[in-house]
This record gives structure tokens, sequence and C-alpha cells, in this order.
């Protein structure tokens, strides 16, 4: 697993909690702007390490059929993902130069709707 896909999973697990002290869950996620830098070492940012970890938590259901899809973490082998979620919200990822904290390689921003008829707490 790279520094940044572990990152990544770590800050949607937070995300993830958040959201549910709410009422609501990742399936109401509807928009993610996502921020990377450059692991040490590489000019480049991880999108791999990202999308491993993003279809972890989202768009890992088959839309037709409803199955799970499989889903590798770092080099492993294809498992079911940690959080089973069909929804596909909108995302862009930009490789940025620096993040607030050093060290930081991703910064997660997440928009999430109540369904129709759900009062907010």
């Amino acid at each position: 697993m790279t520094l940044t896909e572990a990152q990544a999973m770590n800050a949607l697990a937070r995300i993830r909690e958040n959201l549910e002290a709410r009422g609501l869950g990742l399936e109401n996620v509807v928009t993610m702007m996502v921020y990377l830098d450059n692991p040490p070492g590489s000019d480049r940012a991880d999108y791999a390490g990202w999308n491993r970890a993003y279809r972890q938590f989202f768009a890992n259901t088959d839309l037709t059929s409803g199955d799970t899809l499989l889903k590798p973490v770092g080099t492993a082998a294809p498992a079911a993902p940690q959080l089973r979620n069909s929804a596909r919200p909108t995302r862009s990822t930009v490789e940025v130069q620096s993040l607030a904290a050093p060290g930081w390689l991703v910064e997660i921003e997440v928009d999430a709707v109540y369904p129709a008829g759900q009062n907010p707490r």
C-alpha cells in the first residue's frame, strides 16, 4: 500500500464517521474535490493509490447486476471493498504543490445531501 493510498483510506474513513454522526453515509456524498501532493521522492502525485482507496468506499458495485466488485489494496489480490457502495459522486482530483500540514499527501472535500424528507439533525 502506498502512503497516498493509506492517507486517503484514513481520510475517507474519517469522512464516513463525520457523516454518520449527522445521520448520513457515504452513499449521500454527491460531489468530491481531492487535492494530492507528490509523495516524497516522486515528481508526480499518486493517482493510482488515490483511486485504489476511493474504490474501497465508492463505485464498487456493478450497476447492472448489483454484484460487489472486488478491488485491490496496494499490491494485494482483489478482495471485497471495505464498504459496499454504489454511489458515484462527481469528483475532481488535482495535483498541488503542497497541502496545509507537512506530510499530508491527500486532502478531500465532500458535499453530501440528506435524502428527500429526512430532516437534518
